[in-house]
């Protein structure tokens, strides 16, 4: 990996700051050090959040938008009564879907968005006492380790978003930098922690805690499919732009983003010392001609060797895994999923449209004024205070507004559904590649819990198994999505959207588990507990909770994949959870 020379490093033990030139071993080692060693401290009272708290749309407008989603993807199918010669516009769309639109403006009238917030800015307490008296309400200053902070707010942008997280982790993308070609390879949006003090400069990847790697210009333009924000070509500078305001409307924890926060730092052999934190984003990337899909968590750049190894693939002879089905590894991920089952279609579109649906509410929160004007039937004398022009203006938003709604709404068919189907039934049954039902599972599950992202991670820990003594070694909560068919099965890994493989080492029943760096887990407990609290908390998630129960599926090939020979056929598939235990050697 290329390192940035100029990027100043801390040695704890003289207590100094200097230019790091050495192994790629020795820079992990002291910054190792300097993660487990360092303070931080929050000059403004801060509360860090650990249970995700979802911005989410009223249940009447899901509903309404629903509705509105539905039409559109009927209007679409193939056998629909639309003007052949008429283009599928968002305007021309407006006459027919008139009514469903209306009832998701007049939804929209009655909701004022309540944004809860990632971090709690709390009121300072008033200097204004009298001698003697004690404030039974002061709340004490936040204090971390840095190799507490830096996966807390790893957590805090991952779970804003399932693109946020895709591309943390890393995508299959295209670059065009300046005098080059187009070249394809592996983009990966790299949020670096940057520390500032009097003496110390310090940047900390995210991602991998370790110093960032050499990051693309912003003169640069990407494209790639799997990214909703860059399916065209888009300038890297632009992109950043989009990510950050993207993220502003999802969390209040903005400051990291636009503005330094100010902290102080303790060290060993120093004193508290003021200091600045904030965090700053670019884009690695990494060219390559052969496409296969990332494994989120699996990313590690740690030294040289990892950039040539990256894109190498697993040979399958090497590696047993569980799939019984008429396609090889590779190609079971290229497979699609249908989902016919109304206990999981359900919360499935309901989920999109409010991942996808709360960034128009964000975006035109001016509306219910506009709309209550529009629709104000006894009002005249309030319209006459309007001019014309006032009135046109007011007109022309709220046609913009409409035909953002139509919009998105369209995008949503896109993604929920398959409605160039012939068959009527099938274009209104959810259609989704197994690889992106995998990742947004993976994406569910993370976004509920800072704890969950841990444990799919995988935590240092002891255990004692019956029968055997205490061992330490790393534990790595297992979610694999089992699927059976007339003739064929797979298990598929959900954290590395790989084959489940055979050999994993499971946990024994009754084994006792205890970690210092999971707050699940500081006092012992029973490995049968820790997951119990795992399914209650996934299982306030409709979606999860409907995998978690079992759903009927049909799986087979996309209609685009000419490659792929697999016939439809159905089954049922099911959410699962174990324990995989990594013992030190």
């Amino acid at each position: 990996m290329n390192n940035n020379p100029l990027i100043e490093s801390f040695d704890p033990i003289e207590i100094t700051t200097n230019i790091i030139g050495k192994s790629s071993t020795t820079q992990l080692k002291n910054l190792d050090d300097f993660l487990n060693q360092t303070l931080i401290k929050f000059i403004d009272p801060v509360a860090f959040d650990s249970v995700s708290q979802p911005n989410e749309i009223p249940a009447n407008l899901v509903e309404a938008m629903q509705g509105l989603v539905n039409i559109i993807a009927h209007l679409r199918s193939a056998n629909s009564a639309w003007p052949p010669n008429l283009p599928q516009t968002p305007e021309n769309l407006i006459p027919y879907v008139t009514e469903e639109a209306s009832e998701v403006l007049a939804a929209y009238q009655t909701h004022y968005p309540n944004y809860e917030l990632r971090i709690t800015n709390y009121d300072a307490p008033s200097a204004s006492y009298s001698q003697g008296q004690k404030d039974s309400n002061i709340q004490p200053p936040v204090i971390l380790f840095l190799n507490t902070l830096v996966p807390q707010l790893l957590w805090n942008l991952a779970q804003s978003n399932n693109q946020l997280m895709r591309l943390l982790t890393g995508i299959n993308a295209e670059i065009l930098l300046p005098n080059q070609d187009w070249t394809p390879g592996k983009l990966r949006l790299v949020a670096s922690l940057v520390i500032k003090t009097e003496n110390l400069q310090i940047s900390i990847d995210l991602a991998t805690s370790f110093f960032p790697p050499t990051l693309i210009p912003t003169e640069a333009y990407v494209q790639s499919d799997e990214c909703s924000f860059c399916q065209h070509p888009l300038e890297v500078k632009s992109f950043l732009q989009q990510i950050t305001h993207h993220f502003q409307d999802n969390s209040n924890q903005i400051n990291f983003l636009t503005n330094p926060i100010n902290t102080e730092i303790f060290y060993p052999k120093s004193k508290w010392e003021p200091s600045q934190i904030n965090i700053e984003m670019g884009f690695q990337f990494i060219p390559d001609p052969k496409h296969h899909q990332v494994s989120p968590f699996n990313y590690s750049l740690e030294n040289d060797l990892i950039e040539e190894d990256f894109f190498t693939n697993t040979p399958i002879q090497d590696v047993e895994y569980s799939i019984l089905a008429s396609v090889s590894q590779a190609s079971l991920l290229k497979t699609h999923i249908r989902l016919t089952d109304t206990n999981i279609i359900q919360p499935y579109i309901q989920s999109q449209i409010q991942n996808y649906g709360l960034h128009w509410l964000k975006q035109n929160q001016h509306l219910q004024f506009v709309n209550q004007q529009k629709q104000s039937e006894t009002g005249f004398s309030e319209s006459l205070l309007l001019t014309n022009r006032e009135a046109q203006l007011q007109e022309t938003r709220f046609l913009s507004c409409l035909i953002d709604l139509i919009s998105i709404s369209d995008e949503l068919v896109d993604m929920i559904y398959n409605p160039r189907s012939l068959s009527i039934l099938v274009c209104l049954q959810p259609e989704i590649a197994l690889i992106e039902l995998s990742l947004r599972l993976l994406w569910q599950m993370v976004k509920s819990s800072y704890n969950i992202m841990q444990l799919i991670s995988g935590i240092k820990a002891t255990v004692l198994q019956p029968g055997l003594v205490w061992q330490t070694g790393t534990l790595r909560l297992l979610a694999v999505l089992n699927a059976e068919f007339l003739s064929d099965s797979w298990e598929v890994d959900i954290a590395s959207s790989q084959p489940l493989k055979f050999d994993f080492n499971s946990i024994m029943p009754d084994s006792i588990i205890q970690s210092d760096c999971h707050e699940w887990c500081r006092f012992p407990h029973s490995i049968e507990f820790l997951k119990l609290q795992i399914m209650n908390l996934l299982e306030t998630i409709p979606e999860l909770k409907s995998w978690i129960q079992g759903a009927k599926i049909d799986w087979g090939n996309s209609d685009q994949d000419l490659e792929l020979s697999i016939n439809w056929q159905s089954g049922f598939a099911q959410l699962s959870f174990d324990f995989e235990w990594i013992p030190n050697q």
